[in-house]
């Protein structure tokens, strides 16, 4: 895409929350109750399904999260200080379905249940197997992410997306003193993975992703980290 495709999806984003109810920036926040769900932007056609589904498969995946939805509606009565106590004494008694069914899965990676065949590569090219098997940064294999990474984060949320891109970007400075990629290093691509939460714009041939990490930008005389940073795949 050129700049001014890119610029436009931007536009949509944010035409988009401009037509959303939601009362606070849906990222980083937890939702609490279940009218929230509706209020959510539309930025696709299926993320309130997504958003919902991955925070009903949470209740049973993660046994340290209190499931506030569970509790959106409270006893005649209750006060906070009871409510304060159920939060304190909950217990998710679902979990072991949830570490059974990973178990199942795994089955499968069993070694002598699948194999990679690598091609031969140009003498002159990198080693792929040896980057994929012993140097992928952050996982060390892609081995390594597919049996232990990935079953859990799909299995909670399958609409999220993975994605590959470059680990980081070598920066060196051009002749004005910019600062600018050097395209002299190899970059060294390895996987992301996005919460369905995250997947703003979902179409056949692109996705664009807002990712968990800051940017700084001017607000006023103010130089903060409150700038989002997109991903467009």
């Amino acid at each position: 895409m050129i700049e001014d495709e890119v610029l436009k999806l931007i536009a949509e984003v944010v035409e988009i929350e401009k037509q959303s109810k939601a009362k606070q920036d849906v990222f980083g926040y937890e939702i609490k109750k279940k009218t929230d769900y509706k209020d959510l932007p539309k930025y696709n056609s299926i993320y309130e399904d997504a958003v919902r589904q991955r925070d009903r498969i949470r209740v049973h995946a993660d046994p340290d999260h209190f499931p506030s939805l569970l509790f959106d509606k409270r006893s005649p009565n209750q006060t906070d200080e009871q409510f304060d106590y159920v939060k304190e004494n909950y217990q998710c008694t679902t979990n072991p379905v949830w570490i059974d069914y990973q178990s199942v899965i795994g089955r499968s990676f069993i070694d002598t249940n699948w194999n990679i065949i690598y091609k031969e590569e140009p003498e002159e090219a990198q080693d792929f197997e040896e980057y994929t098997t012993e140097n992928l940064p952050i996982y060390g294999s892609i081995e390594n992410f597919v049996t232990m990474v990935l079953p859990s984060i799909k299995g909670m949320d399958a609409n999220g997306v993975l994605a590959v891109r470059p680990y980081r970007f070598k920066l060196t400075e051009d002749k004005d003193g910019n600062a600018v990629i050097d395209d002299q290093e190899r970059f060294e691509p390895t996987i992301f993975y996005h919460d369905s939460k995250d997947v703003l714009l979902f179409e056949d041939d692109f996705v664009l992703c807002v990712d968990d990490e800051k940017s700084i930008v001017l607000i006023g005389k103010r130089e903060v980290k409150e700038g989002r940073i997109l991903y467009l795949y």
